[in-house]
């Protein structure tokens, strides 16, 4: 029913759909540093899973694990990762970390990968990709003249010292988890934005340009309050405002615990959302 093969600089191109637009480079490239697994039906690619290969210490990392079918979603995963696991047990390598994008069964998916030794890394992060013309068609302007108290300036070393400030006087109003900090954050200044309440740092939006038509959305934590109601909001606005393309993407990534952030994205922007996918992170 479905054929597993390799992927590599000859035929990843069938793959197109399933990639993002910064690994055609790493795949043409075709080196021993990456290691890529599909999987097809009737010609149709239904799976995709790319690895990063740390040669030198042996350790491997599942970075890309997309599944885009409407059946079978389970059956594919399987069959993946039981060809990677092959591939990377002949190699020598050791699996240590993997993500997932799938559409559904996430339940299903999170048991049978904690059957095969994986554990759950983080909550489930929702995943949310819009047409920013969409958006740029509302009218905002009654939301930036409406919140006086609210302002929000381009993301700067200002606002990390503010952020190292409030942690260095333990009182975080954040999870740790959302702090902007973090390490795995990569923040382009020009496209991410502190919200101040008055004069103190009320929340962010923290996101990257992956392409040229692709912007990640990777961090949007406001402090809930009554007067930063509408922060998250006003954040988002002063981000679609800032795209002057209108063939531009924008992929949110929420987390599920951060409820408001989801309900604005989910809700407020239902109209909006072109593709809906739940990301799973899992590490041995």
């Amino acid at each position: 029913m479905f054929e597993v093969l390799e992927v590599n600089h000859t035929n990843f191109y069938s793959f197109k759909k399933l990639l993002l637009p910064a690994h055609f480079e790493q795949l043409e490239k075709s080196g021993k540093d990456i290691l890529g697994v599909g999987a097809i039906s009737h010609t149709e690619p239904v799976g995709l899973l790319l690895v990063n290969l740390d040669t030198s210490s042996k350790f491997a990392s599942i970075f890309h694990f997309v599944v885009n079918a409407e059946n079978n979603e389970v059956d594919i995963i399987e069959l993946l990762l039981d060809k990677v696991e092959e591939l990377l047990e002949v190699g020598g390598f050791y699996t240590t970390d993997l993500t997932l994008t799938i559409n559904q069964s996430v339940e299903e998916v999170q048991k049978i990968l904690l059957q095969r030794a994986w554990s759950t890394m983080s909550a489930i992060t929702h995943k949310y990709v819009a047409k920013t013309q969409r958006i740029q068609d509302k009218d905002w302007t009654s939301l930036f003249n409406r919140l006086d108290n609210l302002k929000i300036v381009h993301w700067s070393a200002t606002q990390e010292d503010n952020i190292n400030q409030i942690i260095l006087n333990n009182d975080p109003w954040f999870p740790p988890k959302f702090s902007p900090l973090n390490g795995s954050n990569f923040i382009d200044s020009e496209y991410s934005f502190a919200l101040y309440d008055n004069e103190d740092l009320a929340g962010w939006i923290i996101c990257e340009k992956v392409a040229n038509n692709m912007l990640l959305c990777k961090n949007i934590y406001v402090r809930k309050s009554a007067t930063t109601r509408l922060g998250g909001m006003l954040l988002i606005a002063k981000l679609i405002r800032k795209i002057d393309d209108l063939n531009m993407f924008v992929t949110f990534l929420v987390e599920k615990n951060n409820r408001d952030m989801g309900n604005i994205v989910s809700r407020r922007f239902k109209n909006n959302i072109i593709r809906k996918d739940t990301l799973l992170k899992f590490v041995r």
